[in-house]
């Protein structure tokens, strides 16, 4: 717990102490609970020895052989806060938080792509994507295999993917986590401390836990989340959005209170945070990025063996949706005459790099999703409540 005070005990029975609490001290609160969700005690023995005020004995989950565990309790955080599942969350209000919603299925896709990786590069092992052809499409031709060797996708590049997809995975959640925990803590002050967030007037302890965090070059990019009013205002008005949900009574228009709330953060998401910290950090397309989705749509082809891998490489960079709490597709879903609409494609001409082409694969998914979300609330609850558990069904192996 984040320390504002400290004072003197005395011999008074029942007897307080009162401080003022600011917006930066909230601020500094919702900051700190967002990372702390993201952490774990290392046994219950540990557990036993926490005391109050004395040194916190948790893991953080962040790099390395935690990567797959972090992106999957980001996913849980998501869908808890949907499903007002949290400790501050109140069931009478589920559904106001749309966004958190897709949000899950988005960083369980970010999950399944890691996972898709992980998997590809261990089976085809280092160099260029022709060692896979190798292995795995052994009826490629010559003049195929030159083809793909020339334009090839290293392992280096994958794992620089691999990076950018868990910085931007990492970062969003940092950003956007917050904002939804001050709202269920503190609405009543939310629009009035909206622009006193800054990662600069944290309180020392959360100040400093920050700078720790990896993939901490987003941070700065991110100004610290201290923004200019243009995106506050954004902000603002998603969770007006919210807001109506909560008052109005009549079913269409709270959920066009829903759709409007998931497309307006998604505009902060997009063009703010994953521009900023992934796609284009300094002001432009990361030009390795860009070279590696250009390479993978030039394997995108009429071929057959190009499209096998071309659709793998897509796996890994997330250009498809798929809005249940699965990496593929249900069998189960096969029935539905409109199964098309559990899942949404990104366009080979549309260019993950380019925010306004991703904008146009974002409204689809949540035009989509929107659809999927009203007509089977049911089944779409079930996905959302296992992914708050932490159930991700994979598929593997991939090749």
């Amino acid at each position: 717990m984040t320390i504002l005070q400290e004072t003197d005990t005395n011999e008074i029975c029942n007897s307080n102490c009162i401080t003022k609490v600011d917006c930066k001290n909230m601020w500094s609160l919702v900051q700190y609970s967002s990372y702390m969700a993201l952490t774990s005690y290392k046994s219950l023995e540990v557990i036993k020895k926490v005391v109050h005020g004395g040194e916190v004995k948790r893991e953080f989950l962040y790099k390395g052989s935690d990567d797959q565990k972090r992106v999957k309790l980001i996913s849980s955080q998501y869908a808890k806060m949907y499903l007002e599942k949290t400790k501050i969350g109140n069931v009478k209000y589920k559904g106001r938080f749309y966004w958190m919603a897709l949000g899950a299925i988005a960083a369980k896709q970010v999950y399944c792509g890691i996972l898709a990786l992980d998997d590809f590069v261990s089976k085809i092992g280092g160099g260029v994507i022709l060692d896979g052809a190798n292995k795995v499409l052994d009826k490629i031709d010559i003049s195929d295999r030159r083809f793909i060797a020339t334009g090839g996708i290293t392992k280096s590049d994958f794992d620089y993917m691999r990076y950018c997809m868990l910085k931007g995975n990492l970062w969003l959640y940092l950003d956007i986590y917050p904002y939804h925990e001050y709202y269920c803590r503190f609405s009543n002050t939310f629009n009035d401390c909206l622009s006193k967030r800054d990662g600069n007037t944290y309180d020392t302890k959360v100040a400093n836990d920050m700078h720790k965090i990896p993939y901490n070059e987003a941070y700065n990019k991110l100004e610290k989340f201290k923004y200019s009013d243009n995106i506050l205002n954004n902000l603002k008005e998603a969770f007006q959005y919210v807001k109506i949900f909560e008052t109005e009574k009549i079913i269409q228009k709270k959920q066009d209170a829903q759709f409007n709330n998931l497309m307006t953060i998604a505009v902060h998401e997009q063009h703010i945070v994953l521009e900023k910290s992934f796609y284009s950090p300094n002001g432009q397309p990361d030009q390795r990025l860009k070279d590696i989705f250009d390479k993978q749509s030039k394997l995108e082809s009429n071929h057959p063996y190009y499209t096998q891998f071309g659709a793998l490489i897509a796996d890994v960079q997330n250009r498809q949706a798929v809005f249940t709490n699965s990496c593929t597709l249900p069998i189960g879903l096969n029935g539905l005459s409109d199964k098309d609409k559990f899942f949404e494609d990104m366009l080979k001409n549309e260019r993950l790099y380019i925010v306004k082409e991703r904008m146009k694969f974002i409204t689809r998914i949540a035009e989509d999703f929107h659809y999927v979300m009203k007509k089977y609330p049911g089944y779409m609850e079930n996905c959302l409540a296992r992914l708050a558990e932490g159930d991700i069904t994979e598929k593997l192996p991939i090749i």
